[in-house]
């Protein structure tokens, strides 16, 4: 950046000489020397600002975010709402394109941890010790929802990536071009963004209605604790099934099925 100032004030200098020097007459060979240093000056400016990517990146990023925070945390809802839909889609869009059947697996993880992840940066969420300490549930229920998004988009990559038939079932999905899917993966984002709007809207309101000591703040005790008891139970009936069909060496699919009827599955067969 002090190179970019340093070289356009040169460049400023060098067009107020530029005016003297063409008045000069016998000076051509001043003159060259001037207009090849110009030169030089112009082509490592231009290096400076089109020869990192990287940069430009950070700029487009940082500012995409800076409107996303602003519009969630200080605009209206109906505003913020449609920001949430915006990082819903911006997380689906892109995995609907690589396989169409991600819209409801993968890419279902993936926008719920998005938009967890926009929820935590525009209202300044803390980690959840620090949502413990503070007793705060609508922070606790954001750093849920989270962690339910990361934990469903990494088993699913997983079970996948050690399946081959979960692989050629997904490819056979593909039954669409990759356009044509993205008019039906954004009406999914709108879905999930339903699904993620009470933990919005609970941080919206939070420091704007109080609830201290009223039964609707019990009720939100026991919906974060409903929420974090859920999340455990579907890692655990996940995670049961997926050893017992790696210890049996059987194939999600298969003819005949092989896979846990008891324990944590017993209560939750259908986990995602």
């Amino acid at each position: 950046q002090s190179c970019d100032i340093k070289c356009r004030r040169d460049l400023r200098l060098l067009d107020n000489a530029e005016s003297l020097l063409q008045g000069l007459r016998g000076g051509g060979e001043e003159e060259s020397e001037y207009l090849a240093e110009k030169n030089e000056l112009k082509n490592e400016a231009i290096s400076n600002e089109l020869s990192s990517p990287i940069k430009f990146l950070s700029v487009l990023i940082s500012g995409i975010l800076g409107v996303i925070k602003s519009n969630l945390s200080t605009g209206s809802s109906v505003v913020g709402f449609a920001s949430l839909i915006a990082v819903s889609a911006s997380a689906l869009i892109p995995l609907a394109i690589i396989h169409q059947s991600y819209s409801f697996t993968v890419g279902y993880g993936a926008s719920v941890a998005a938009m967890s992840l926009a929820l935590l940066y525009a209202f300044s969420v803390p980690s959840l010790l620090s949502a413990i300490k503070l007793k705060s549930s609508p922070a606790l229920l954001a750093n849920c929802c989270l962690l339910y998004g990361i934990r469903l988009t990494s088993f699913l990559l997983l079970r996948n990536w050690n399946s081959p038939v979960r692989r050629e079932q997904i490819k056979s999905k593909d039954t669409s071009s990759k356009l044509k899917r993205i008019p039906s993966a954004l009406s999914i984002s709108i879905f999930y963004a339903f699904m993620v709007s009470p933990v919005y809207f609970a941080l919206f309101y939070e420091n704007k209605i109080s609830l201290s000591g009223s039964v609707l703040e019990k009720v939100q005790w026991v919906g974060v604790g409903l929420a974090f008891l859920g999340l455990s139970l579907e890692a655990i009936s996940d995670l049961h099934k997926y050893i017992v069909k790696r210890n049996n060496n059987a194939e999600y699919g298969g003819s005949v099925f092989v896979g846990p009827t008891g324990g944590a599955f017993a209560l939750c067969r259908h986990p995602n």
